[in-house]
């Protein structure tokens, strides 16, 4: 494999900008230790490449973030290298414990790209190929909302690659098949927008560019290509692999520091055990400062000269130390074991050094039980999305994050409840009822932002945190999700169809956890008691009684008699709305009744409710006018939330079309068409 056919992969990008991400003789190197091991994962890879390259040039990459990615791509699977055969081709699911060792290999993987002096970028984009993009949160961190968009990209592309071609556990998905499967993991694996963006480019181009995988191929024949010293050189690297396997499954944390004093390996463990991201070492010179060492007798930090790296770089002889390493932030400290190893050149000097650590008092490379017993901790163990517990505290941090910006930002809170879920438990049973929650909680993941969480506060009951997001904009999106919801069927091969109710309150500045959400939840109760299958938002009440986000309306509904002789019904109602919102809850309005907005202007509004509406409930579904004239009684600002409301008086008269011959029966119909648009303009 030349450098000539390590460019022929690169799909129509400036090859001079390849030097400028990763040798061109190294990535040669790496590509022919991956060919080696098995043909069929360069293919992988370069069809991996092709569709990254087209969904990001489909985003508006340019020619340097593209050739990063592509060679992200080509080498997203380098720790296959050191995967063993019994694991690499089983025809079968993995274990816990050979998935355990996958993921080791891909992590040796990196490290190995970072001895190869790789972009920064680019081990970015590898490293975080496998962290799933959802609202579950880790070490107080939300999963996904950081990840970089190469690696949201390289991990749609790995998986729709993967599902369209032979594995010796499965058949092979067609196109449809696999799409609907990157779909139906949108939100909790994969990044939705970036699935989308898959199925367009598919649709535009990208069906003539792939190739599907020749089955029956022998990858001992193909092996058989390589010259004598590449064989020899991937042995090299695969023993390489096994070693730093070792070095990861043993100990807690190692790096590797060269001749001229600069980080070139800074491992996971590392990263956890010294907290500092690999991001922020690679490339620069190592000092004492990262690692934090101190004397175990007084408790003195090192300084550069009493490191044993330092030692070891001067004399080449091999050290082992015990020290403590200290908690800037918790003064918690933890004895550890340094093994300082020189790495020596073929003309005998010290070309740089490895330092393995052992941490004496509890293991910081835990194992993957541990990991998932942690993340459990932080998750709804039926819907998987964060529990009760996580999102009190990631609500807390997120106030906290809004308080110390210097420009106030906003934070929203939707809470939102399924309407009559009961029922769907005792008429279709409590398995049923877990998979429609299990379905809302995708549905939400699939539909929210990046850098907003899902929680499952309990029963049928959800929240949504909204960072960066104030009170109108958190009302759209409610909206949006119920609307969304409504014409959702979920279920499984019950199809069912079910509505939600929605809360809404924005952060004020005297607001803690616990008072943010309780307003959020008073205004979902609200929504409930005002009919279901709508939105009501935190707004100011009365001291006895007040519909959230709204005045009560006035009592003065009558009959009158028109000049023909037919009865008018005519009504007061006063509310106070985001003028942004109204126009657009009133035309939610006439959806729901399937209504005609025939007039809409600052101070008239027409709706025509015709005999194919919901209302039924006289003469034959007798059409009927409903005239609001609007009157604005002036502003209101709300310094609470940072929001401006308007109080808007609303006289309407509904007039029948045509003769009316039961005016009860009429009155009872206007009173229906005036308690649901009371519960859209004024309960909301």
């Amino acid at each position: 494999i030349s450098d000539e056919a390590v460019e022929r992969q690169a799909v129509s990008v400036d090859y001079e900008l390849i030097d400028g991400v990763m040798s061109r003789s190294v990535a040669r190197r790496l590509i022919t230790t991956l060919h080696h091991r098995d043909p069929s994962i360069v293919r992988h890879c370069r069809r991996v490449a092709t569709i990254s390259i087209g969904v990001a040039r489909s985003l508006g990459w340019d020619e340097r973030q593209l050739m990063r990615l592509e060679l992200a791509a080509l080498m997203h699977d380098l720790g296959k290298v050191g995967i063993p055969d019994q694991i690499l081709l089983k025809p079968g699911r993995f274990s816990d414990l050979e998935s355990e060792v996958a993921d080791i290999y891909h992590r040796v993987g990196v490290s190995v790209l970072q001895a190869c002096g790789a972009d920064g970028e680019l081990l970015q984009i590898v490293g975080q190929l496998h962290t799933h993009f959802n609202g579950a949160t880790e070490d107080s961190q939300r999963i996904g909302s950081d990840v970089h968009q190469g690696a949201r990209i390289l991990a749609v592309a790995d998986a729709y690659d993967t599902l369209t071609n032979y594995r010796p556990h499965r058949p092979v998905f067609s196109h449809s098949e696999s799409i609907t499967q990157l779909i139906e993991n949108s939100g909790t694996r994969f990044d939705g927008n970036i699935v989308n963006a898959l199925t367009q480019w598919f649709e535009d181009e990208g069906h003539a560019q792939i190739v599907a995988e020749p089955s029956g191929t022998d990858i001992h024949s193909e092996r058989k290509t390589l010259a004598d010293e590449e064989v020899l050189e991937a042995y090299f690297f695969a023993n390489l692999f096994v070693y730093l396997h070792i070095l990861e499954r043993l100990y807690d944390a190692y790096y590797v520091v060269d001749r001229a004093g600069n980080c070139r390996v800074w491992s996971k463990g590392a990263e956890h055990l010294f907290r500092v991201p690999a991001e922020k070492v690679i490339g620069n010179p190592w000092s004492v400062g990262l690692v934090r060492f101190t004397d175990l007798s007084d408790g003195r930090q090192l300084n550069n000269g009493e490191c044993p790296l330092t030692r070891v770089r001067e004399s080449g002889v091999p050290t082992l130390t015990e020290v403590r390493l200290v908690e800037q932030a918790t003064e918690e400290y933890h004895d550890i074991e340094v093994q300082s190893l020189p790495l020596i050149d073929n003309d005998g000097s010290v070309g740089g050094v490895l330092e393995i650590i052992r941490n004496l008092s509890n293991s910081w490379n835990k194992p993957s039980e541990y990991q998932e017993l942690k993340l459990a901790a932080t998750r709804d163990p039926l819907t998987s999305v964060a529990n009760r517990g996580q999102l009190e505290r990631q609500l807390a941090q997120f106030m906290e994050e809004s308080r110390r910006q210097a420009n106030w930002h906003p934070l929203s809170v939707i809470f939102l409840d399924v309407d009559h879920f009961k029922s769907i438990n005792d008429n279709h049973g409590h398995a049923i009822g877990d998979k429609v929650l299990i379905e809302l909680a995708r549905f939400l993941q699939h539909e929210t932002y990046s850098g907003e969480l899902v929680g499952r506060y309990g029963g049928e009951e959800f929240v949504l945190l909204c960072p960066d997001t104030d009170l109108d904009h958190a009302i759209r999106q409610a909206e949006h999700l119920r609307g969304g919801l409504s014409k959702t069927t979920i279920g499984g091969a019950m199809a069912l169809r079910i509505t939600a109710s929605f809360g809404v309150a924005e952060i004020t500045d005297d607001d803690t956890p616990e008072t943010l959400l309780d307003r959020a939840d008073m205004a979902l109760l609200d929504a409930k008691q005002s009919g279901r299958n709508r939105t009501c938002w935190d707004g100011q009440r009365s001291n006895d009684h007040g519909s959230a986000g709204a005045m009560e309306p006035a009592a003065n509904v009558q009959q009158q008699i028109a000049d023909d002789g037919n009865p008018e019904y005519v009504f007061d109602l006063q509310t106070s709305e985001m003028s942004s919102i109204l126009e657009y809850k009133l035309q939610g309005f006439v959806r729901e009744i399937h209504a005609e907005l025939v007039e809409y202007n600052d101070e008239r509004i027409l709706i025509r409710i015709g005999k194919h509406s919901l209302f039924s409930a006289w003469e034959s579904r007798r059409p009927v006018e409903v005239t609001l004239s609007v009157e604005e009684a002036g502003q209101d600002k709300r310094t609470a939330t940072k929001s401006t409301t308007h109080r808007v008086n609303f006289s309407g008269r509904i007039t029948p079309i045509g003769r009316v011959k039961d005016r009860n029966l009429f009155e009872d119909y206007c009173n229906s068409v005036m308690r649901a648009l009371k519960s859209y303009v004024v309960a909301h």
